[in-house]
């Protein structure tokens, strides 16, 4: 999997969790990209300088990148970034589970 930053590709490993999707380099520990789901704007396909590529758009609150990566099994990636992303936005699991209870409103 490439990542396709400013004007290179870099060779990497993406992984596709049920909170974030993670890429790091597989030469360079300090270049990688952790994007949780409750960021994603946008996932899509689109042609790029490099061929076609996966795009992941951040909102503007997390600061908008627009991240491109380029592989073999493009449209398998897509489904499951896509499915996972799908999932959360469904139900958000955000660290903290709440039982709501049943609280009278009248203190005696």
């Amino acid at each position: 999997m490439w990542n396709l930053s400013a004007e290179q590709g870099n060779l990497g490993t993406l992984y596709v969790t049920n909170i974030r999707v993670v890429w790091f380099a597989n030469l360079a520990e300090n270049f990688n990209v952790s994007v949780p789901y409750i960021q994603i704007k946008l996932i899509k396909i689109r042609e790029s300088k490099f061929g076609t590529a996966l795009v992941i758009e951040t909102s503007v609150f997390s600061g908008h990148y627009v991240l491109g990566f380029r592989l073999e099994n493009l449209d398998e990636v897509y489904n499951e970034v896509t499915g996972m992303f799908k999932i959360f936005a469904a139900q958000p699991f955000l660290g903290v589970e709440t039982v709501v209870e049943n609280v009278p409103t009248t203190i005696e």
